[in-house]
C-alpha cells in the first residue's frame, strides 16, 4: 500500500521521480494471499485475437512513443503467459541474463526457441533461473530496439529507460500512452473477470497443471515451493483430479462433451490427446508453457 500511495505521488507530480521507491526490494505479501483471476484456455485463445486487433490500431498511431509501447506489450504478454515471470522479474531483466535455445519439442514457428532466463537477486524469491518457450517474442525485440549492449534493459521506452512494472499495469487499464487493453478487448463485459497483468502468471501455473507438468517443475520455474503451488492453485490440481475420479471402471461419464455455465469449456474437457509421463531425460527445469499448443 505505501509503494502505491509513493508511486501515485510521483504520478501526480508530489514527489520527484528520481527519488527511491522505499521498500522497493521487498514483498510482503504472499502470493496465496492475492487471488487474481485469469483465463480459461478458450478464453485466452478469444483474448489473443482481440488483443491482435488492439495492437493493429496502436501500431497505426502517429504517435512513436504509443507505437513502441504497444509492441513491447505485444511480446511482454506472450512472454509473462508462457513464463510465469512476477512484474519485477521482468522489468529486471537485462540481455545479460538471457540466452536462446533450440526447443525439440517446438510445434510450428512460435515456439521454435526457448529461453533461459536468471532473475535479478532483488525480486521476490531472488536469483534463480527460468525457462519457456517465449524465445520469438524476445528475438523480436532485439532486433527492433536500439539498446543491445549486454548491461541493456530488454523491456524499455525509446530513450531506452527501463519500463516499470506500472508501465504494464497502464496498458491493461488504458491509463498510459496506448488504449486500454482490458476496455478495447471487453474482458470484463464478456468474462465478468477482473484481469490484470499479474493474471497472466496464474494462466502460466494454471494451464501448466491441467497439462500435468511434473509440481517440482513449476514450482521450481515459477519460484515459489511445491507447498505453496498446491495451497495456491488448489482448485487447479482438483480439477485435474475430478478427471480421474470420473474415470472409475463402470462408472464412465461423457466427460469430453461437458460443458461449463459462464465461462466456457474447461481445459481438461476438451482435451483429446493422451499425454506420456515425461522420461527421466525429460524431467528438467526447461518446461515452460507452449503459447503455439494453446491455439
Amino acid at each position: 500500500m505505501f509503494r502505491e500511495v509513493w508511486r501515485w505521488g510521483v504520478k501526480k507530480g508530489f514527489i520527484r521521480s528520481s527519488l527511491d521507491v522505499p521498500f522497493d526490494d521487498h514483498n510482503f505479501i504472499e502470493d496465496e494471499k492475492v487471488k487474481r483471476d485469469t483465463w480459461e484456455l478458450n478464453e485466452w485463445n478469444e483474448f489473443l485475437k482481440r488483443e491482435c486487433d488492439w495492437y493493429a490500431l496502436e501500431q497505426n498511431s502517429e504517435d512513436q512513443d504509443r507505437v513502441w509501447e504497444s509492441f513491447i506489450a505485444h511480446q511482454l504478454i506472450r512472454i509473462c503467459a508462457c513464463s510465469g515471470l512476477r512484474p519485477k522479474e521482468w522489468s529486471l531483466l537485462k540481455w545479460k541474463d538471457v540466452k536462446d535455445y533450440p526447443n525439440e519439442d517446438s510445434i510450428d514457428e512460435e515456439d521454435k526457441l526457448a529461453i533461459e532466463m536468471i532473475t535479478h537477486p532483488s525480486t521476490k524469491t531472488g536469483q534463480r533461473e527460468a525457462h519457456c518457450t517465449g524465445g520469438i517474442w524476445f528475438r523480436n525485440i532485439y532486433e527492433k530496439t536500439k539498446f543491445k549492449s549486454k548491461n541493456d534493459w530488454i523491456f524499455t521506452d525509446l530513450e531506452g529507460n527501463r519500463l516499470e512494472p506500472d508501465w504494464f499495469s497502464d496498458i491493461f487499464n488504458g491509463e498510459g500512452n496506448c488504449n486500454g487493453l482490458i476496455e478495447f478487448t471487453n474482458q470484463y463485459k464478456l468474462k465478468g473477470k477482473e484481469l490484470v497483468p499479474y493474471s497472466l502468471r496464474h494462466f502460466y501455473a494454471s494451464q501448466s497443471i491441467y497439462d500435468e507438468v511434473p509440481e517440482d517443475i513449476i514450482a521450481d520455474n515459477m519460484g515459489i515451493t511445491k507447498t505453496r503451488l498446491n495451497r495456491s492453485y488448489k482448485h487447479c490440481f482438483l480439477r485435474v483430479r475430478t478427471k480421474r475420479l470420473f474415470s472409475k471402471k463402470g462408472s464412465q461419464f461423457p466427460i469430453k462433451q461437458m460443458r461449463t455455465f459462464g465461462t466456457g469449456q474447461y481445459a481438461f474437457f476438451t482435451g483429446t490427446m493422451k499425454q506420456k509421463d515425461p522420461s527421466s531425460s525429460q524431467k528438467s527445469r526447461k518446461f515452460g508453457l507452449s503459447l503455439s499448443r494453446l491455439k
